[in-house]
């Protein structure tokens, strides 16, 4: 119970969720840490295991969740690499197709597979694949029901994604612009491919077709999935993070989804040569930016200048975790068409110093002296401190059979209880506003006087038990005949 709690913290921290609360850099140093770093080759282990446990015997809180809960679950698989990715979507698709049966197009493992072939196309640099997964993408999401988008960012990766590949691939600039959590968690996986990187005109134009039609989709789902929010029949989640409000978890995603629509626009608008099809897009997407703007964005949609000066002070609240940046692909200076960015206070850096950092957990430190790595005896320092820890842990794992035998006892029953209604209730409603100090003082309360008193009825009631049974024993019980003495 307790290793599994403790890897479920690691668990939260493998996806980003929002930039507000976790660090793009954090996120991917710990990817990169757990593909590569030998030392954590058992945590890694332990993680795949982990997420084998929670579909084996979490199934109906995962198809609860609908498939926006099986895709947050692939994504986190995939940051221990490919291996276990693989493994455990191969088996995550072969349970499905055991257990759920619904309509062919909708069901969960279309859009698995769809999402996979965008994966697959990027890394085999197979335009067909890549345009055919995001075509197979997007009906699928467009056909799903809505009810089951409760981890809505888990499909706004899977577009950012998509998005971040085609910039790469088309822009005529040798340059792009990105948020900064995009380039460490996406440039990486999209640069590890090995295959041709040079797509030919033809090529280019599918991709951008493919881009089009992300921003089609994007727009359409986020106008639907308005309206589900304001009816009651959606609520957004968060993986692993029941604490946060309903309120918040809607900030978060519109946030992510105005930034996925304009980070396209910001790079679109500096291409030359813009077709009709690129005026129709950035029409949808201001259209949908007006109706979709989070509380605490403020984007100028009627100038170019101006749009883009607020979309580099919309990422002001992430307090520098996260922001525009300028990326050259051939580690070059910024290009003519890209330099009013930088003007505007927005980052730069090149693909290879990305890369680098993206990866910098997985190489070897050349720091480390050549005696540790063989096993160098310990200091008489390290010794002590290792003695101590040692003596700390035998001393808990004693207390671990007590509490074990603790919560088998109708007190300890009724103390996991009441941890459950506080967590539910202080997370929700008017109570989740509380300050921290509010929320002691009514946590003491529960369980000392309230604990105190639940456990004098519970003894109250068994005496009740007790005589209840003595009396429907007396009164069931024939009376015994007695015989005559003649």
């Amino acid at each position: 119970m307790v290793g599994r709690r403790w890897l479920s913290q690691i668990q939260d921290e493998l996806v980003l969720f929002s930039s507000l609360e976790q660090s793009p850099d954090a996120v991917a140093l710990l990817n990169s840490h757990l593909q590569g770093n030998g030392d954590y080759c058992g945590t890694a282990q332990c993680l795949e295991g982990l997420f084998f446990y929670q579909m084996a015997r979490e199934w109906r809180e995962l198809s609860d969740g609908g498939v926006s809960s099986f895709m947050m679950m692939i994504m986190e698989a995939q940051a221990l690499g490919p291996g276990p990715a693989a493994r455990f979507e191969r088996a995550l698709l072969l349970k499905i197709k055991h257990t759920i049966t619904n309509d062919p197009f909708s069901r969960p493992q279309a859009v698995l597979n769809a999402a996979r072939r965008i994966r697959l196309g990027v890394e085999r640099r197979s335009t067909s694949d890549f345009y055919n997964g995001v075509r197979d993408f997007a009906g699928c999401l467009n056909q799903a029901e809505k009810s089951s988008f409760g981890l809505f960012h888990a499909f706004i990766s899977v577009f950012e994604f998509a998005v971040t590949y085609v910039l790469c691939v088309a822009s005529p600039h040798k340059a792009i612009v990105l948020p900064w959590s995009w380039a460490m968690l996406h440039l990486p996986r999209i640069m590890q491919s090995h295959a041709k990187s040079q797509l030919t005109s033809k090529e280019i134009r599918t991709h951008m077709s493919a881009l089009n039609i992300i921003n089609a989709i994007f727009s359409t789902l986020l106008q639907q999935i308005n309206v589900y929010l304001d009816n009651g029949i959606l609520r957004f989640q968060g993986f692993g993070r029941a604490y946060r409000s309903a309120g918040a978890m809607i900030v978060i995603n519109k946030r992510r989804s105005t930034e996925l629509l304009s980070t396209i626009i910001l790079n679109t608008d500096t291409w030359p040569n813009q077709a009709s099809e690129y005026r129709d897009m950035r029409t949808l997407t201001h259209s949908t930016l007006r109706s979709n703007m989070s509380q605490g964005m403020s984007l100028d949609l009627y100038d170019k200048d101006k749009f883009r000066l607020s979309c580099i002070r919309a990422y002001e609240p992430y307090n520098d975790k996260d922001g525009l940046c300028v990326i050259t692909l051939n580690d070059e200076v910024t290009p003519r068409p890209l330099r009013p960015f930088i003007d505007g206070k927005a980052m730069f850096s090149t693909l290879s110093e990305i890369v680098t950092l993206a990866n910098l957990a997985s190489t070897p430190d050349p720091t480390r002296p050549g005696e540790a790595q063989q096993g160098e005896e310990y200091t008489e320092s390290e010794l002590n401190v290792i003695v101590d820890v040692q003596k700390r842990w035998r001393k808990v794992m004693k207390a671990y059979p007590i509490n074990r035998r603790y919560l088998q006892t109708p007190a300890g029953q009724y103390t996991v209880q009441l941890v459950e209604v506080c967590n539910r209730v202080f997370a929700s409603g008017v109570v989740a506003f509380w300050p921290i100090q509010q929320k002691l003082i009514m946590r003491k309360v529960i369980f000392t006087d309230l604990f105190n008193l639940i456990m004098a009825l519970d003894g109250v009631l068994g005496h009740l038990r007790e005589l209840n049974g003595d009396r429907s024993s007396t009164t069931t019980t024939p009376l015994p005949r007695w015989k005559s003495s003649r």
